[in-house]
């Protein structure tokens, strides 16, 4: 269906980078595609996910290319798996790289809510839910890695979650989520907020230390002349610079999805008296608050920032009203740590 989308507008496939003439990667993309005839406007994010990916192993290479570089590079790992899986320097065998591996990150992601969700006693046709999540849908088409982090987070609390949990296996899917989308993160703390035992502690501290790290040496090897980091501000200023935005008649899509997010997490709460479903239904919703207006108000940002907060709501509101206790999903936890 998506690149369906794309090409039904007699676009090449490429347009699935969200290319601009105007955009911070236009030279990459005009060098890659010299036939193409960039679309007027900045683009998208996608185009610097390409950019990144012509030659991952050398991050400062794309830096030219980046409005951000520090910030974009934070997000390694997607395009490294692309960049690796298309083995070229560019062109269309790296979009399709791209494509296959965001299509891998869906189906992975579908594997992981389902196993999660069947293990609180939802019915196995919810595994499907993070398929249709609008956001998920949205990073498939644009080329962004947010499908990608989510389907690790979700592994991750799907293996602490397990009849016997690999603590090892949620340590690594943890860790490459947030090189994959340092945002993440939040659902791991989440998630350890909620538990509170060592392994989910260890969970989101892991994936925290491995994100710092990389992020100290991208400030060491890459050069960055302006603030990396614009989408944090005061609690609701955010929301009501978006809100100002939506008076005037723009991005009509972006406060529908909020409502509608809005209403699941409450539906959410509403129907658990959980803490596990409050922490991760409930915190990854709160986090929009501190989000600037571009990253609130544009319904292609927003529907992707609030993908972790609408899959566990929808995972909580298809599965029982009394989730099993933790020590009920782990019945033998000294013999599962050792």
């Amino acid at each position: 269906m998506v690149p369906a989308s794309v090409l039904s507008d007699g676009a090449p496939l490429v347009a699935i980078t969200s290319p601009g003439a105007e955009g911070p990667a236009a030279a990459a993309c005009a060098s890659d595609f010299p036939e193409l005839a960039l679309p007027p406007g900045k683009g998208h994010d996608g185009q610097q996910f390409y950019a990144i990916a012509r030659d991952p192993l050398r991050p400062e290479a794309a830096a030219p290319y980046l409005d951000r570089p520090r910030y974009r590079l934070q997000r390694i790992a997607y395009p490294l798996v692309a960049g690796v899986l298309s083995g070229a320097r560019g062109g269309t065998g790296l979009v399709l790289a791209m494509l296959a591996t965001g299509l891998a990150a869906i189906f992975a992601g579908c594997l992981a809510t389902g196993a999660l969700a069947t293990r609180w006693g939802a019915p196995p046709w919810s595994a499907a839910m993070f398929a249709v999540v609008p956001g998920n849908l949205v990073a498939l088409r644009l080329s962004t890695a947010d499908a990608m982090a989510l389907a690790l987070a979700v592994s991750a609390i799907a293996l602490l979650e397990a009849r016997r949990p690999l603590l090892a296996l949620a340590l690594v899917a943890g860790s490459v989520a947030v090189l994959t989308k340092e945002a993440v993160l939040v659902v791991l703390l989440a998630y350890a907020l909620a538990r509170r035992d060592r392994r989910s502690l260890l969970v989101a501290a892991v994936p925290f230390a491995t994100g710092a790290a990389w992020a100290l040496w991208l400030r060491l090897t890459v050069v960055a002349d302006r603030p990396q980091v614009i989408e944090l501000t005061a609690p609701f200023a955010g929301l009501a610079a978006a809100a100002r935005r939506w008076a005037r008649g723009e991005e009509a899509g972006a406060p529908l999805i909020l409502a509608a997010t809005v209403m699941l997490v409450a539906a959410a709460l509403w129907r658990h008296r959980d803490r596990l479903i409050w922490s991760l239904a409930g915190v990854p919703a709160l986090f929009v608050i501190v989000l600037s207006a571009d990253a609130t108000g544009l319904w292609a940002n927003v529907s992707r920032i609030a993908a972790p907060a609408l899959l566990f709501a929808l995972v909580a509101v298809v599965s029982p009203a009394s989730l099993p206790r933790n020590s009920e999903l782990n019945t033998n936890l000294v013999g599962a740590d050792t």
